[in-house]
């Protein structure tokens, strides 16, 4: 029964992480892509009743309660794993983009043509964010107040870049030398998360070698030397006593 009732925990559960994940299709718009809504509470707080009466039927309730908890730890840890890998990717391409933009506006191009030389050439996320502000720009909306979204969108990471492109398209302020700056901060900023992330690493691999290295040096060299030792010691033992023993006189000073 036990088995049956983690069997079908384990399937709704599946099920419930399975629908949430679904790739939802959606129309291309000139605009930034809004966040997918969240599936109905409704729904959701459904399935869950409903496992939690597949749980009373087949009398298993605390499992039921630790697959909740462990499912929920799971949503949230791979949640901020993909929130992780999206800032790192897009912190990795932000610097090629200022360069970008740099060349383009120092080669005599105005912002707009500069934006489009950029997205052409620009690519993942921060590429398409930049071709999703040229699109609205050429639809009508200001160029600048598409500029100033890039950190809601991407991130505070973007900010002053954002920063920089506004001023310029607004008050005509100089831009060459602010983002050459930019472009040397992000670097040395990336450069130093690479050395945090190499000194983590002793501590990342702790696991592993507790795991799995150090219990298969135990049994490679220590066990074989105790259970030499013990063997030894066990002959001795038989022979002490098979021997007879004598008894010695008692010493008188």
């Amino acid at each position: 029964m036990t088995l049956i009732g983690f069997t079908l925990l384990l399937t709704v559960f599946t099920a419930v992480h399975a629908w949430q994940n679904a790739p939802t299709q959606q129309l291309v718009l000139s605009t930034p892509a809004a966040p997918v809504a969240a599936p109905p509470r409704t729904l959701r707080r459904g399935l869950v009743v409903l496992a939690a009466l597949v749980a009373v039927v087949v009398g298993q309730a605390v499992p039921l309660i630790v697959a909740g908890l462990v499912y929920r730890l799971w949503v949230v840890l791979a949640k901020r794993r993909q929130a992780q890998a999206r800032q790192h990717a897009i912190s990795a391409q932000l610097a090629e983009t200022i360069d970008l933009f740099a060349v383009a506006l120092a080669s005599g191009h105005n912002l707009a043509s500069a934006t489009e030389q950029v997205g052409r050439w620009s690519q993942g996320e921060l590429g398409d964010q930049v071709r999703a502000c040229l699109r609205q720009a050429e639809q009508g909306r200001s160029l600048a107040d598409a500029f100033e979204q890039l950190p809601t969108q991407l991130g505070n990471d973007l900010r002053p870049l954002a920063a920089a492109l506004v001023a310029h398209e607004r008050y005509g302020a100089p831009i060459s030398a602010t983002l050459t700056r930019l472009a040397d901060d992000v670097r040395v900023a990336r450069r130093r998360r690479g050395e945090m992330t190499a000194r983590q690493l002793p501590v990342v691999m702790l696991f592993p070698l507790v795991t799995c290295i150090l219990p298969a040096f135990v049994l490679l060299t220590v066990v074989p030397v105790m259970a030499d030792s013990l063997s030894s010691f066990q002959l001795f033992a038989s022979l002490y006593v098979a021997l007879p023993h004598t008894r010695l006189p008692p010493i008188t000073l």
